[in-house]
């Protein structure tokens, strides 16, 4: 069968949204790879619940666009949230940075230009680790297609798994193998797996560079990143950051998450410091 992903993501949930509150203080919620705002709306909707304005935006070659992502380059994501973090410096005098997974990389370059208020990532991806991992720069050049849905070990019998994938997919018949097979066998150009490889490097780069208050938050069960990964992360900053552990896997903010609610609480307490209006913003 023929397997397109852009036709999953046309609902409304998948793009940009922007909710806005009363005050001057402003959430950005970065989405990973190759999510979209979708999976960042249960906490942007506990924030703006909160009293703050919530700005999910879509990265480039993501969602409907989805099949023009082999085109697209960690740059393009970066200068796109420089934009986007320009515009809500003139509506707020209060920013907070949160990042899952890419989104993570992402934030703390962002963080590292335009230093917020306050930065919580959430299972931060920075590498992988695999021996493949390393060789991506040589194997980029070797291999010409990456299959991204082997990685996460996919069990089409786990009931999780199967809704999962029918939020975004609700017309897929995930108990014909035909189908489990098309979903397994979904290529990407190697050359954009690099460029994942390279946004995760700079935002370990960037960690020095971060001097604002900063949250981590890690799945225990997290199989993409790895627990000892992120706490390697931790260690670089200048700052020690704060850090939990929950029992999760990586998509730390799915319904089927057991701890969702824990980690959603320690966001919300976290960021509770910066809302008043009378904050001085810092940047």
């Amino acid at each position: 069968m023929t397997f397109s992903l852009a036709a999953a993501f046309q609902a409304e949930e998948h793009r940009s949204f922007t909710w806005r509150a009363d005050h001057d203080a402003a959430v950005m919620l970065i989405h990973g790879f190759p999510g979209t705002p979708a999976e960042m709306r249960p906490l942007a909707e506990a924030l703006h619940a909160q009293s703050w304005t919530t700005v999910a935006p879509l990265l480039p070659g993501f969602g409907a666009e989805i099949d023009t992502l082999q085109h697209r380059s960690h740059d393009d994501w970066l200068q796109f949230l420089l934009l986007a973090y320009a515009e809500m410096r003139r509506r707020h005098r209060v920013i907070a940075l949160i990042g899952l997974s890419m989104g993570g990389a992402l934030a703390l370059q962002l963080a590292a230009h335009h230093s917020p208020n306050a930065l919580v990532l959430l299972a931060p991806f920075w590498r992988i680790e695999h021996l493949l991992w390393r060789a991506m720069p040589i194997l980029k050049y070797l291999i010409p297609t990456f299959k991204p849905f082997r990685l996460f070990k996919l069990d089409f019998n786990d009931a999780a798994v199967r809704q999962g994938i029918a939020n975004f997919m609700p017309e897929l018949n995930l108990g014909d193998p035909s189908t489990q097979r098309a979903i397994l066998d979904f290529a990407l150009p190697m050359r954009l797996i690099d460029q994942l490889r390279q946004v995760g490097q700079r935002g370990y780069s960037a960690i020095s560079r971060v001097s604002c208050p900063t949250l981590v938050i890690q799945g225990t069960h997290d199989d993409l990143v790895k627990p000892e990964v992120t706490r390697h992360l931790c260690r670089r900053f200048v700052k020690p950051p704060l850090y939990l552990e929950v029992d999760a896997s990586h998509t730390l903010l799915d319904p089927s998450q057991p701890s969702r609610a824990q980690i959603v609480s320690a966001i919300s307490e976290f960021l509770s410091p910066f809302h008043p209006s009378g904050v001085i913003a810092h940047d």
